[in-house]
């Protein structure tokens, strides 16, 4: 009894490891690469996709998230890179001049005006003891505001464009789903409502 589920077990290994070197040697087809195969039925890593993005959007979401950070960030450098160059200049010379020389100092009357605004937010300290949490906040946003206002700029001058499609989820409306506007719509919104 033990040595046939021993070797039930070896078969079983037998056969995944079987099943996992047929897969890694699968050729890409037109409709996508195959991610795997039963028979003469193939399954597309874009059928793969599609069945894993129905059960959990939200992975795609998280890794189109980090795909467009990421894109971003490389966009932004490639301009400065740009930029830089039609100056004859370095980038760090380009980001002193355009960004960090325009970013006014927070004055204290400015720390102050937002303590008194978001008293709510600071769970009873006081103006002295967060004083320099909220000079460095506020530095930070002023410094965020003139970098997306030199981008902008930026953009105008040198051709950007974005590829990168976020995902999206079809939407499948029953027969006495409510609903406003034509059932063929591109873009569905959904509400979720409390009636209690």
């Amino acid at each position: 009894m033990r040595n046939t589920r021993r070797n039930a077990g070896l078969l079983g290994t037998g056969i995944a490891l079987a099943a996992i070197l047929l897969m890694a040697t699968l050729p890409a087809e037109a409709g996508g690469e195959i991610a795997g195969q039963v028979g003469d039925k193939k399954f597309t890593m874009d059928e793969v996709d599609a069945k894993a993005r129905a059960a959990n959007a939200t992975v795609y979401q998280q890794l189109y998230d980090a795909r467009r950070k990421a894109l971003n960030v490389m966009i932004e450098n490639q301009m400065l890179e740009v930029e830089a160059a039609a100056r004859k200049v370095t980038v760090a010379e380009l980001v002193i001049k355009e960004i960090d020389e325009k970013v006014t100092p927070v004055t204290q009357e400015e720390v102050t005006a937002w303590f008194n605004e978001n008293k709510a937010r600071v769970g009873g300290r006081t103006l002295e003891s967060i004083q320099g949490q909220i000079e460095q906040f506020l530095n930070m946003e002023r410094g965020s505001e003139v970098r997306s206002a030199f981008f902008d700029t930026l953009k105008q001058k040198i051709a950007v464009k974005i590829a990168l499609e976020p995902p999206r989820v079809e939407i499948v409306l029953a027969a006495n789903d409510p609903y406003k506007g034509p059932k063929d719509a591109p873009v569905t919104i959904v509400e979720y409502s409390d009636f209690q």
